[in-house]
């Protein structure tokens, strides 16, 4: 090269290349040698010229001002608009001996750079570089040596990203000399004149941009990885093929692979040689076309990074819009596939450097491209540190800023143009579809360097905006060039989405030849045009008018909306990727874009498409979290900002309530789970934020970072006050979707939502949106549901809403509510089945019981000072658990929760288990003696107060805790499963109390009960309070001092042969009785079986004599109230006593013996046989008269109905302990139960209770009285009259309707548990019986026999409902003569007592209604195959049954009318009904096979992803083809026997003739088509049908017509 006169050289290599003929593949003539040699000639040339023109750059290269990316003058650049033609010679450009010392290296001109070339030369040599940069590698060298199609596929293919993330290898056809030409091409239209000389080429820019696309595709998974400039992989042979003779093709196999490349210390970091050498076996043929990996990867980043110094020149702004296009495809391509290879890099190295470079680079130059030049001089930090602003003198400035209208309006069109493309290219790097390197990495990548860069742009123009807002401020509306509505950038015109009408894609296709490329777009969907004129008089708009948008952001706002409306949203990550993109440019749109874009939001929520919506969800949860929303809130109600766009002018500000606010209420209703799930987590994640901001007295965390703050929570005030203003709707709404919505997802979000509400309302003080009844039932049945989540939210939201509680003053009937709900329903989830409910509710009980509890002050003035502190709230819940054991049920529930709850809290515990059992015990001991005032150390004024209602939860509570923690601990101690190592007296000896206490204890509560002061109302806590008592001293007797265990057993027997101890006290008192024994004999060394037996027998004794005088007094009609409650605890009493020594795992017929006995039962095994006298005292109170005294002309005496009642519980005791007894008794049980008895419905409840007992002891004596207790199941029908109002409630006027309920219920209970355990079987019509209850007037009864019979009973049996279901039609309408109910009835087989039914259950007119609300049961319960089975079976067995001749069912289809009333009514209306119920069946849409299968609906929501769409498209295959069975069973067999049994009954004009008509018409209605068919030979039917159906129509039109609206009062 001749260095003295480098533009001599270049002139020379410039004709040296353009003498060469490019090479012609096609020509056979031509060898392969000789196409080899050509190319690697031309090639050489090329990089010869290359280095010339790169001289400089890589001499300046350390930062000299010269160096070409360094140091850019924007404002320099002269403006040239599209109209003005281009002067080549101007000597102030091109000649300028005044230049500043920044001025850029190109400023040199391509002539003298080429040594003068004519244009005419300049212009020949752009269309060589165009051919030689679109050469590629021969497509045959690349393939492999076999004849292999597929791996010839395989080789050439563009595969997919692989399944791991990383990037799959596609053919390498760049050539070096491709690469080589592109980088010198760029090289030279970057420089000055470039476009005067003709260099700027169409076809040379669109073969730029495609190599760049190429280089794209071929860099996915060659990606650097963080290596430094190193060659590839060396000494691996790889198997190409070359071109051979004409038409043949030989194997060629490649021996080496040598890259020539410069020292990795140089300081360009440019290679030497681009080119791999490859060498033949064959003929050492040099092939100097292929580039290696790195080389690959390095030429593209250098062309890449020439690419981004285009701008630069003052020329690029008269390219074309064609060359334009192509040029910014190229940079936006390049741009996201260095993004993605410098993802793959280190943070050092030579490519991670030259990566950085090049994006800063690309950047640079699509900010000039996009951006007016006083945009980028006035902003620092936009674009990147090299682009620096050279001063400009006045006179420039003067002549730039002063444009003509022309001008303006050129410039304007040339921005926007260049900012259609670049969005064009944007737009699939941000929706992540170009490949890219290094996979999913180097997209996200790649969109993060696009969203940066976005930002960029959007701050940008928004301080351009903001700026002539501040020169101009009387100005208000921003004036926009003829296009204020946002554009959508695309190719193509986009279809338009379902919520909005879009112009068809060839609406303008007359008028386009007209157009700017900018004015051919189509604005996307949800986008009101304005007509382009009306922008002439913008700058005169009033204040009101709506604001123009800005041209620039309109397009970015297009682009957000295709976004926004694009394919692929159903992902999760593609909505997350979306969502951060707009809520980033909303961050910095202005006020009027920012509006604009709002509202296209706003409408997308009433999208059809459910995507859509979705991501409007999504947005606008953002959004609303934000301070810049509601500061433009705010503005816009006190009249600083024009209103929404989009809002209608007549609306007032004080109404315009936040849209996107009440767009995510209204979501909640929205069809798609999804969405409806996606809308409350919204909604709770923007009060749970104003909540907390409120809360902390500060404002939302402000991501604007231009806008200003605030004065002092001014946003929250208005988010609070706008969420105020909707919270009872709001709340009315998420209890509805928690409680009814079917999808456990939404029930879950709706309560956390709900709950932050309620918070917020709580924290505001609002009176009209506080925690109702209602809110805190529906808690407590969710903490029942069946999904888990929603059990856990419920219960966490109980426990918050107790906790919300502690700052009030006052304790109100709310709290009271919340803490007996808590109390019943989430401390009962520590037994759930699912250990994450368990763990929750253990957290639950921590935080609300325990940790206050612990940390309780020893003091008790601390525990009056505040109402609803921590402590007395536990204590509360403690007590009302204590108080609920009373309930039915609350026992299992209650007191058995808190000491599941304790163990596992034991166990959780670990090593700390001692130690929290020790901190437990002195907590309780303190409460328990403050609140009976056992303490000395305090004042005599609050020990008088010990009876008041401060003290009352606590020594409830207490003594409830106390109980559950040493049965805890007890039964830890004697269990395989020992609670973590901890024992009841480890925890006492650790604890150090004296349990002197507890005699302390038992004697108050004695002094309490057998005092008359006390107040009736505290009577019963008192009582309970006591039983607990009782139960720790059976518990810790051995603890108990002697002296003080002697004088507690001395005084409690006292009590009980004086029979002052309640009926509730007395199994706790005698179990503690037995304790204080065993303490005692302990002692001195008694046999404590002996000593028991003595004091049992001695105090049997004396209940014996009591019962004979007060029986005597009763008999002489002299028996008091007194004297009944004194009988009924002595008979209580005996019962409990012959109860000592029990179990239940005993053997029959073993006397008393000592083996049995246990530390925890040491009487176990001890029988006490009572005497003959006593037995016959219980039996005489068991009639319901007493047996008289004396004279036969006395009056019998009624039995007082709790003595009978007590009696039966008493003589179910003794028979538990005697099998002769038993065998004896069991008729007086049965008599009592049977329905003509005139028996008290507690005395029957009280006597079915001890049946049920013996059937279990006994089960073989109990078999026969079975028909009995099913009789239970319709107690009291033929005593008490029907209740003839739909609402069939409990509690009626009737009392004996309440009492035989009760029996009812009980009777459910208890068979169902028999049959579960297998004591009882199904057999008779005992089923029937059952099924029955379901119509129960009771509405609590029907509600007990339905979950009994489709929970535990259809689990056990999954074919229960459909084996029976044919039987139920003849057996409820009492068809006793047909076949079919005699095998019912006689169902269970020989040798068994049949259950049978004397009067029909459901049969008649009038209760029609019932036996259908059965039938519907049933149908609701079934499967659709059981529904198939079923409709078969009915109409196989009672309409063809009805075919017969013979039988009720055909006898009834033959008879006249006339001769229907001579025969015995009925029989023959059983047979009617049996088949109207059949026909009414058959047409209930309960029975419908597939139902959601036959109306052709896919499943509901299309986000369910996993196994659970899986699941679903299963379940809906499966209901379509049972749908088409059905239809199938229906043409082939129902329709034959409806004609023909027709036929029948129009023969003997039967009024059943309407019933089959109508079902009939059912089918027809339904399956049109098909029955025309099957009745082609009927037609007479076929017209009837027909004609009915039009009538049928015709009634409901009118029927709807006609109806009435009635106004509201």
């Amino acid at each position: 090269m001749d260095e003295d006169n480098p533009s001599s050289r270049a002139a020379e290599l410039v004709h040296e290349l353009l003498s060469i003929a490019p090479a012609n593949d096609d020509n056979e003539s031509t060898t392969l040698k000789d196409d080899l040699h050509t190319r690697g000639y031309q090639r050489q040339l090329c990089e010869e010229l290359l280095d010339i023109l790169t001289a400089e750059q890589r001499a300046q290269h350390d930062g000299s001002p010269t160096s070409r990316d360094k140091d850019l003058n924007v404002n320099s650049l002269p403006s040239a608009s599209a109209g003005e033609s281009f002067i080549r010679t101007r000597i102030s450009e091109y000649n300028n001996t005044n230049r500043t010392p920044n001025a850029h290296c190109h400023d040199a001109n391509i002539r003298e750079a080429l040594g003068g070339l004519s244009s005419s030369t300049t212009s020949q040599l752009a269309s060589v570089l165009t051919t030689l940069l679109t050469h590629r590698v021969n497509v045959e060298y690349l393939l492999p040596g076999t004849q292999d199609a597929a791996a010839n596929s395989e080789a050439l293919a563009v595969a997919d990203d692989a399944n791991d993330g990383s990037s799959a290898k596609s053919a390498m056809t760049i050539s070096s000399l491709g690469m080589t030409a592109a980088r010198l091409y760029v090289e030279l239209i970057g420089r000055k004149g470039a476009w005067g000389a003709g260099m700027v080429d169409v076809g040379g820019i669109s073969a730029i941009s495609a190599l760049v696309r190429r280089w794209c595709v071929e860099c996915r998974g060659r990606e650097p990885a963080g290596k430094s400039c190193m060659a590839s992989k060396k000494g691996v042979p790889v198997k190409k093929r070359t071109k051979a003779s004409k038409g043949t093709r030989r194997s060629v196999r490649i021996s080496s692979t040598v890259t020539y490349m410069k020292d990795d210390d140089s300081q360009d970091g440019s290679i030497h040689d681009l080119n791999a050498t490859f060498f033949a076996e064959d003929d050492s043929l040099e092939q100097s076309d292929n580039l290696t990996e790195h080389a690959l990867i390095i030429g593209g980043l250098h062309l890449a990074r020439g690419l981004g110094s285009v701008p630069l020149q003052m020329e690029y702004k008269n390219w074309s819009s064609e060359a334009l296009e192509s040029y910014l495809d190229a940079v936006c391509t390049a741009l996201g596939t260095t993004s993605a290879l410098l993802a793959g890099c280190k943070n050092t190295g030579e490519v991670a450097a030259l990566c950085r470079l090049v994006l800063s680079s690309l950047e640079r130059a699509l900010c000039i491209t996009v951006l007016p030049s006083k945009a980028c001089g006035d902003l620092s930090g936009v674009l990147p540190d090299y682009v620096v602003v050279a001063p400009m003198s006045k006179r420039s400035r003067s002549k730039r800023d002063t444009k003509s209208p022309k001008e303006e309006i050129a410039i304007k069109t040339r921005l926007k143009e260049s900012a259609i493309y670049v969005l064009r290219g944007f737009l699939p790097i941000i929706s992540l579809k170009m490949e890219l390197p290094n996979g999913q990495t180097g997209k996200v990548a790649a969109y993060e360097t696009v969203t940066s860069l976005l930002v960029k742009i959007i701050s940008c123009v928004s301080e351009d905006i903001q700026l002539n807002a501040n020169n101009q401020p009387g100005k208000l509306i921003r004036v926009s060039n003829g296009c204020a509505d946002s554009q959508t950038p695309k190719r193509v015109h986009r279809k338009s989405i379902s919520f909005a009408y879009t112009p068809a894609p060839g609406t303008n296709k007359s008028t386009s030849h007209d157009l700017t490329p900018m004015d051919m777009l189509q604005p996307p969907s949800l986008k009101k045009s304005i007509t382009p004129h009306r922008t002439r008089s913008a700058a005169n708009t009033s204040f009101n008018e709506c604001p123009t948008v800005h041209p620039m952001l309109s397009l970015i706002m297009g682009m957000l909306h295709k976004l926004f409306t694009s394919k692929g949203l159903e992902r999760a990550d593609a909505r997350a990727r979306v969502t951060n993109i707009g809520i980033t440019c909303l961050t910095h749109f202005p006020s009027v874009e920012r509006a604009k874009l709002l509202n296209f939001i706003g409408s997308m929520c009433h999208s059809k498409v459910s995507s859509h919506r979705l991501l409007a969800i999504e947005i606008i949860g953002e959004v609303l979290c934000t301070g810049w929303y509601w500061v433009d809130f705010c503005k816009m109600k006190n009249g600083m900002i024009t209103p929404n766009i989009g809002l209608d002018k007549s609306s007032n500000r004080e109404e315009s309530s936040p849209k996107l606010l009440a767009a995510l209420h209204g979501r909640l209703t929205d069809k798609s789970p999804t969405v409806r799930m996606r809308a409350a987590i919204s909604l709770g994640e923007v009060i749970r934020k104003a909540s907390a901001g409120r809360e902390e007295k500060k404002n939302f965390v402000n991501i604007v970072e231009n806008t200003p703050q605030q004065k002092d929570s001014t946003t929250l005030d208005a988010c609070v006050e706008e969420i105020c203003k909707i919270g009872t709707s709001l709340v009315d709404s998420l209890r509805r979707r928690a409680s009814t919505d079917d999808k456990a997802t939404v029930r879950k979000a709706s309560i956390v939502a709900w709950l932050e509400m309620l918070s917020l309302a709580h924290q505001e003080r609002n009176e009209n949106c506080v925690v109702s009844g209602l809110d805190i039932s529906t808690l407590c049945a969710l903490c029942n549901d069946s999904s888990v989540a929603t059990r856990k939210a419920a219960a966490e939201a109980l426990t918050n809403l107790v906790q919300a509680n502690y700052n009030f003053e006052k304790y109100t009937a709310q709290a009271s509510a919340l803490e007996m709900a808590w109390a019943h329903t989430v401390l009962p989830l520590v037994r759930d089945v699912e250990l994450t409910c368990v763990t929750k509710s253990l957290e639950c009980f921590t935080s609300l019981i325990i940790e206050p509890i612990i940390e309780i002050e020893t003091r008790a003035e601390d525990l009056l000072e505040k109402s609803n502190s921590r402590h007395l709230v536990a204590w509360r819940i403690l007590s009302k658990i204590s108080l609920g054991s009373q309930e039915a049920g609350g026992s299992r529930n209650g007191t058995v929760s808190l000491q599941t709850a304790l163990q596992k809290l034991f166990v959780n515990a670990g090593k700390d288990c001692k130690l929290l059992a020790k901190n437990l015990l002195k907590a309780v001991y303190q409460a328990g003696s403050l609140s009976l005032g056992l303490d000395r150390r305090h004042t005599d004024s609050i020990i008088s107060n010990h009876l008041g209602s401060t003290f009352q939860p606590i020594r409830a509570g207490a003594w409830c805790l106390l109980d559950a923690l040493t049965s805890c601990l007890v039964s830890g101690n004697n269990t395989k499963q020992s609670v973590a190592n901890v024992s009841l007296g480890q925890a006492v000896r650790a604890s150090s109390i004296d349990f002197s206490f507890l005699a302390l204890s038992l004697n108050k509560f004695r002094a309490f009960i057998n005092s008359d002061d006390v107040p009736h109302e505290k009577r019963a806590s008192l009582v309970i309070s006591s039983r607990d008592c009782f139960r720790v001293i059976a518990k810790m007797a051995s603890f108990v001092p002697i002296d003080d265990a002697e004088g507690c057993f001395s005084d409690i027997l006292h009590d009980f042969k004086s029979y002052r101890v309640p009926i509730d006290l007395t199994p706790a008192a005698v179990s503690a009785l037995v304790a204080l024994c065993k303490r005692l004999c302990d002692e001195s060394g008694k046999d404590v079986f002996r000593d028991s037996e003595e004091w049992i027998t001695n105090l049997l004794f004396h209940c014996e004599r009591a019962m004979e005088s007060s029986f005597a007094l009763f008999a002489r009609r002299c028996g008091s109230r007194e004297e009944e409650e004194k009988l009924t605890r002595i008979l209580f009493l005996v019962g409990e006593l012959t109860m000592v020594g029990f179990s239940s795992e005993d053997t029959l017929g073993m006397g008393s013996t000592q083996n049995l006995a246990t530390e925890r039962e040491p009487l176990r095994g001890l029988i006490i046989h009572p005497s003959a006298q006593l037995l016959q005292s219980v039996k005489l109170m068991l009639p319901n008269f007493m047996p008289m005294s004396g004279s036969s002309e006395e009056v019998l005496v009624p039995t007082p109905s709790s003595i009978r009642a007590h009696a039966f519980i008493t003589l179910g005791k003794l028979c538990l302990r005697n099998e002769t007894l038993a065998k004896e008794c069991l008729n007086i049980l049965a008599r009592e139960l049977h329905q003509n008895a005139p028996s008290d419905p507690a005395v029957q409840t009280n006597a079915l209770m001890v049946m049920g007992d013996l059937c279990v002891r006994y089960t073989n004596l109990v078999d026969k009285y079975l028909p009995f207790m099913a009789a239970c199941l319709q107690a009291g029908e033929e005593k008490c009259p029907d209740v003839g109002s739909n609402s069939r409630l409990s509690i009626t006027l009737n009392g004996k309707a309440g009492g035989y309920s009760l029996i009812k219920k009980n009777a459910i209970l208890l068979l169902s548990s028999l049959i579960l355990q297998d004591y009882i079987k199904w057999r008779g019509l005992f089923v029937f019986r059952f099924l029955a209850a379901v119509a129960d007037e009771d509405d609590e009864v029907s509600c007990l026999a339905r979950t009994a019979i489709r929970g535990p009973l259809l689990e056990k049996q999954p074919n229960l409902l459909s084996s029976c279901f044919v039987e139920s039609v003849f057996v409820f309408n009492s068809c006793k003569a047909h076949p079919i109910y005699a095998t019912a009835a006689s169902n269970g087989g020989a040798g068994y007592v049949e259950i049978d039914i004397e009067r029909g259950l459901l049969e008649g007119r009038e209760r029609y209604h019932k036996r259908h609300e059965v039938y519907q049961m049933m149908l609701n319960n079934m499967s659709d195959e059981q529904k198939l089975k079923v409709t078969t079976d009915i109409v196989k067995r009672i309409l063809g049954g009805a075919l017969e001749t013979s039988g009720d069912l055909g006898i009834v289809c033959r008879l006249a009318p006339q001769a229907r009333a001579k025969i015995s009514g009925s029989r023959v209306e059983s047979a009617t009904y049996v088949l109207r119920d059949s026909f009414a069946i058959l047409s209930s849409p309960h029975i419908k096979v597939g139902r959601r299968a036959s109306e052709e609906t896919e499943p509901d929501d299309e986000f369910v992803e996993g196994n659970d769409a899986k699941a679903d498209q299963r379940n809906f295959n499966k209901e379509r083809l049972l749908s088409k069975i059905s239809r199938k069973h229906l043409m082939e067999i129902v329709i034959p026997i409806l004609s023909n049994l027709k036929s029948v009954l129009e023969a003997s004009r039967s009024p059943l003739l309407k019933d089959l008509m109508q079902y009939l018409g059912y089918i027809f209605r339904s399956f049109k088509q098909e029955v025309a068919e099957h009745l082609a030979n009927d037609p007479t039917l076929l017209q009837e049908l027909e004609y009915d159906t039009r009538q049928f129509e015709k009634k409901q039109r009118e029927s709807i017509l006609n109806a009435e609206i009635v106004p509201d009062a």
